[in-house]
């Protein structure tokens, strides 16, 4: 097998998945930066959550009483707004013994920031790539 061959017959195919796993680490490790950027000044901790039901790609627990849980996206989005309710589905399964407030963040590999709703601003949050970046 030669390697245009191989490329496009066992790496291509596993490409999107492989990045969106390093996008995933790539968003737990922004998420302190974008602590920073917000003001946040709480000791917290980043990591994931998995379960039966449920993943969820990022998780940020503040000391502050506060609980950050993110969906991340590397492919492309078609519908903001179901992936908005995805995540807040998910969020519900998330095991909130100390009864923080949730706040859901999606991160997108591309797209636009969205607009939302006045009530919503401070529970949902959505960064880009370039977000990450600058």
């Amino acid at each position: 097998m030669g390697p245009k061959r191989t490329y496009r017959e066992r790496i291509r195919p596993q490409l999107e998945a492989y990045a969106g796993t390093c996008f995933e680490r790539l968003c737990r490790e922004a998420l302190p930066r974008l602590y920073e950027r917000e003001g946040v000044n709480a000791a917290f901790e980043i990591g994931e959550y998995w379960d039966k039901a449920v993943q969820i790609d990022v998780v940020g627990l503040r000391d502050d009483g506060w609980t950050d849980l993110a969906e991340c996206k590397w492919g492309a989005v078609r519908s903001h707004s179901e992936v908005l309710a995805e995540l807040r589905a998910k969020a519900s399964h998330f095991p909130n013994g100390r009864g923080a407030t949730i706040g859901v963040r999606l991160f997108l590999h591309r797209g636009t920031k969205v607009s939302l709703p006045s009530a919503q601003k401070d529970l949902a949050r959505w960064h880009t790539l370039a977000d990450l970046y600058a």
